[in-house]
């Protein structure tokens, strides 16, 4: 599309096809009661009408009357003060159809803005990531370590940044960049007159009109949050590092006191910027911290105003969800993760005891879902830190539950049969397909980056890492599996593999007695005798020693099963499965 020409060709069915793929399932409907499974049905017939559709509203620059209208879900904000109005974050619901719409618009739209739009934005951009962009701070203030300098960093906070957008403003700055009418006056079609209600405790606001601001949830709002932000100032010696409305400026200098000028007075040309734009800076919240080596500085703050008020200085700030520090240890980060994958261990061993739901594939799922998902965020970040492994005993707890063994059960036959790589290769790999995206993706922000020369043995940076070498990332984890997992288990603990071995159709009881079975480490009266639970290991059967071996084979109690029984999980195997599975 040639963005000087007032034309805006017409959208195609191919496009609203590929748009409907792209919506997705399972999210809330907007007023008009479509949902996305009702979008993702639709048949020839209904998708050309909404071609037609789509294309009348760019005609007519209108939209129907119901697509703006918004319904908004308070959601409250973890650890916040429910009686606090600003402890909310208002979801819009907005109709699916509308969200269509939008993202054909952006579709046509993104491949002029992109290019135009800072280097140092990494918000919602393709070839961009939060752990791309936290990745580019963390290794600017390592390159800071190298060259023996302190990195002092500020921490931007905006109230409601997305609230406060002036949509005049917003058009102004849409047209220099784009300058196509028709799409200035799609635009303006979307933005005006827009009304919603919220919805709180099962109570309703009445009807309100939208003056400023761009929806949440919102197909179009990111990118025209990157548009309305894109002419931020810049800084002589400071550097920016921009995700969305997340905004941290850093500069580096061997005393406090240059870090101090520098940043004051950066701050002030900001407050100058957001006056002018109609954004609200937030003294209160916006934090300090310098990064260095020199312990005997430690305690050492820096003296930074904005608007009249000293901003607070904090050991641990958070960036895009990871919490930094002085060294970058990462000791505070693994703590706070350690706790929020033990909080989702809770909820997955709840549903494991559950009556439905307790299938084994269900439950692997989960705990990649739940707890392997949060604790590997940002992984290449904070990898190759000494305190990485702290969140292990929770990830090992997850495996447990999936597997139903015992905590002395050996970790690598847990991870065998949780069919789950152990956690530190799994973050080695994550951290190698970042580094190859750093050095063959131009988007990555640290895409050429030129690392200064080794100074301390003892830091590992980001920058030092290998990639893949083109070898796939499952295939990299199984061989780094199997290199690492060299114990001699008994035949009946299947080999390092990502799929869940035999036995995923047992009942849930039965898969646990199984994988006990498997592991010879389950309930016996030989294990219990040596964890101090009862006087003596005899077998009720008069053998003197209880074992798992001696119930498998010699118990006259019960049927026995073969080591191969196990390992394939046939009728025998159940059989003894549902025999025992109470006693061990």
């Amino acid at each position: 599309m040639n963005e000087s020409s007032t034309q805006f060709p017409p959208f195609s069915i191919e496009e609203v096809d590929a748009g409907i793929k792209t919506i997705k399932l399972g999210k809330a409907a907007g007023i008009d009661g479509i949902t996305p499974e009702m979008v993702h049905h639709l048949g020839p017939r209904a998708r050309e009408w909404i071609t037609r559709l789509f294309n009348k509203c760019v005609i007519t620059k209108k939209v129907p009357k119901v697509w703006k209208k918004t319904k908004v879900v308070a959601l409250l904000k973890p650890g916040k003060d429910p009686k606090s109005p600003k402890s909310y974050r208002p979801i819009s619901l907005l109709c699916v159809l509308y969200k269509l719409y939008e993202r054909l618009i952006m579709t046509r739209i993104s491949p002029i803005v992109d290019d135009q739009l800072s280097c140092d934005q990494a918000g919602f951009r393709p070839g961009c990531s939060c752990c791309g962009q936290v990745l580019n701070l963390t290794q600017f203030i390592e390159d800071g370590y190298k060259k023996q300098l302190k990195t002092g960093a500020v921490f931007v906070d905006l109230t409601a940044a997305y609230d406060t957008v002036n949509h005049k403003a917003l058009l102004f700055k849409v047209a220099k960049m784009i300058k196509n009418t028709t799409i200035i006056k799609v635009l303006e079609s979307l933005l005006n007159n827009r009304q919603y209600f919220v919805e709180m405790n099962s109570k309703k606001s009445r009807w309100r009109l939208q003056k400023n601001g761009l929806p949440q949830g919102s197909v179009l709002a990111p990118m025209l949050f990157n548009i309305y932000t894109n002419d931020q100032p810049q800084f002589r010696n400071i550097r920016r590092f921009i995700y969305a409305d997340d905004l941290c400026i850093a500069t580096q200098s061997k005393t406090f006191e240059i870090i101090e000028n520098r940043l004051t007075e950066a701050l002030s040309i900001l407050s100058g910027y957001y006056k002018q734009w109609f954004l609200n800076a937030n003294p209160g919240k916006t934090q300090v911290c310098t990064f260095h080596l020199n312990n005997h500085q430690a305690n050492r703050i820096l003296r930074v105003k904005w608007e009249n008020e000293e901003l607070e200085n904090t050991k641990f700030p958070v960036y895009l969800g990871v919490t930094l520090d002085r060294t970058l240890s990462f000791k505070e980060h693994m703590r706070k993760l350690k706790e929020k994958v033990a909080s989702r261990n809770n909820l997955l061993r709840k549903l494991a005891n559950s009556k439905c739901c307790t299938d084994p594939n269900t439950l692997k799922t989960t705990a990649v879902a739940l707890c392997f998902s949060t604790a590997e965020y940002c992984a290449p970040v904070w990898a190759r830190s000494c305190h990485a492994s702290a969140v292990d005993a929770e990830l090992n707890q997850a495996c447990r539950t999936i597997t139903g063994n015992l905590k002395p059960t050996p970790l690598p036959a847990v991870y065998r049969m949780a069919s789950i790589a152990p956690p530190a290769i799994r973050r080695d790999t994550l951290t190698r397909q970042e580094r190859d995206k750093q050095l063959s993706g131009s988007r990555h922000p640290l895409y050429g980056h030129q690392q200064p020369p080794q100074r301390l043995k003892s830091r590992k940076s980001f920058a030092t890492t290998n990639g893949l070498d083109g070898s796939n990332p499952a295939q990299h984890r199984l061989e780094q599996w199997e290199r690492w997992d060299r114990s001699t288990f008994h035949p009946t603990v299947p080999p390092p593999s990502e799929s869940l071995p035999n036995g995923t159709s047992f009942k849930r009881n039965e898969w646990v007695a199984l994988n006990r079975a498997r592991a010879k480490v389950g309930r016996t009266q030989d294990n219990l005798h040596k964890w101090g639970l009862v006087p003596q290991p005899t077998c009720t059967c008069g053998e003197p020693i209880q074992t798992m071996d001696h119930i498998l084979r010699e118990c006259t109690l019960g049927p026995h099963c073969t080591d191969q029984d196990l390992l394939d999980a046939n009728q025998s195997a159940s059989q003894w499965c549902q025999w025992w599975h109470e006693k061990i």
